[in-house]
């Protein structure tokens, strides 16, 4: 029996517009250093354990590039796009684990304010909207870069897997 454990997830997208989807996507996530480190430091040397994770977007300008190096405070050439209405970050509340996953209850949705064209998704331990502290857990990149337009909204579903 192999019961290694091999952290992943995915990120489920639907695009609303005017109330109706107007598209879904599926992709997975890079769990990068800092966040694998975090876990790592949690479980096994008494870490301080995360209380809420949060969700952001990733602007397509400039060209991002996501890297397993990538931290809150250095993920250059990415930034942050903050065109949405939720003050802060969303929050990213899972229910209980089970069958080595966990997931969201609910969609975490950000109501766009602006027009826009966005490159992924990531998981951090800060609710700032630009913020550059806490933890990054991981990133996420669309097949191709989505454009939004204002009052779309972007309903996200995050899992966890191991």
């Amino acid at each position: 029996m192999d019961s290694a454990m091999k952290l992943k997830g995915k990120f489920k997208a639907r695009h609303i517009r005017d109330g109706k989807c107007i598209a879904e996507f599926e992709f997975s996530n890079a769990i990068v250093d800092e966040g694998l480190n975090h876990i790592l430091e949690t479980e096994f040397k008494s870490g301080a354990a995360v209380p809420t994770w949060y969700l952001g977007l990733i602007n397509n300008t400039p060209t991002p590039t996501l890297a397993n190096a990538n931290t809150m405070g250095s993920h250059s050439p990415w930034v942050e796009a903050t065109v949405y209405d939720e003050t802060d970050r969303p929050a990213w509340t899972p229910g209980d684990a089970a069958t080595r996953t966990i997931t969201n209850v609910a969609t975490v949705d950000f109501t766009i304010n602006d027009t826009v064209t966005i490159y992924g998704i990531f998981v951090t331990s800060s609710l700032a909207k630009s913020g550059t502290s806490g933890i990054l857990w991981a990133t996420g990149a669309f097949a191709s870069p989505r454009a939004f337009s204002a009052t779309d909204v972007l309903q996200i579903t995050y899992t966890v897997n191991g």
